[in-house]
This record gives C-alpha cells, sequence and structure tokens, in this order.
C-alpha cells in the first residue's frame, strides 16, 4: 500500500494543485487526478469539460517541459467557482480554464524540473 508524503501545492485563481509523491515504488501512479466537485459545477457537461480542457493543457505541459510521470501523481482540484460563469459562453469558458491551466501547469513543470536539476534555473517555453 502506498502512504503519500506531504505535498506541495500550487494555487491560482481558481483551480489548486498538488505534487504528490509516493513512498511505494511499486505502486500504481496516475500522472494526473482531477477533482472536479459537484457542488462548484452542477452540470455534468460543465465537469466533463473542465476534466478534458485539464487533460488537454496536461499533456501539452507535459510534451514542453521534463517527464511529469514522475515520482508520482499529480492532483488538479477546482476550488472556487468563477465569477459571472452563468452569463460565460461555453467556448469562452474553455478558453479562460486553458489559460489558467496552463499557466499552473507550467509552474509544475517548473518545479518538478527544480527537483530534478536544482542548480539549474528553466525558463517557460514560449
Amino acid at each position: 500500500m502506498a502512504r503519500s508524503a506531504r505535498s506541495k501545492a500550487l494555487a491560482s485563481e481558481h483551480f489548486q494543485l498538488s505534487l504528490r509523491r509516493l513512498h511505494d515504488a511499486g505502486a500504481e501512479s496516475h500522472p494526473l487526478w482531477l477533482g472536479v466537485p459537484k457542488k462548484l459545477l452542477k452540470r455534468a457537461v460543465d465537469r466533463n469539460t473542465l476534466r478534458r480542457v485539464a487533460r488537454e493543457s496536461w499533456r501539452a505541459a507535459s510534451r514542453s517541459g521534463p517527464d511529469m510521470s514522475g515520482p508520482g501523481p499529480v492532483l488538479l482540484r477546482l476550488v472556487r467557482r468563477p465569477a459571472s460563469f452563468a452569463q460565460m459562453p461555453q467556448s469562452q469558458r474553455k478558453r479562460a480554464w486553458r489559460a489558467e491551466l496552463d499557466a499552473l501547469f507550467t509552474q509544475a513543470v517548473l518545479a518538478r524540473s527544480a527537483k530534478i536539476a536544482p542548480g539549474i534555473a528553466r525558463r517557460p517555453t514560449a
């Protein structure tokens, strides 16, 4: 059974990203775990859209930096419902979520790369 160590959390306006390490190396680790509570997004369509956008953003961030499937899973949680969410069309919501998640995942890539090579400062690619 895997025990999770203390995790480092990164946050943006609406999301929290926890970088977790597992003590048990033999445990199956999933690169990205998603938590989208029904309390914050009532409609399943919205929750699924957010999950899809998050996975797409995660894959893009993983390709641009070091291997993100590294030492353990990464947990992404929606912690605040976006203001004026009801008035936004779905395409605008997707763009807003993608921009915020791209920035958050870039921070995660930099945090992971700092653990891999602590003496080398890396800059995000455009």
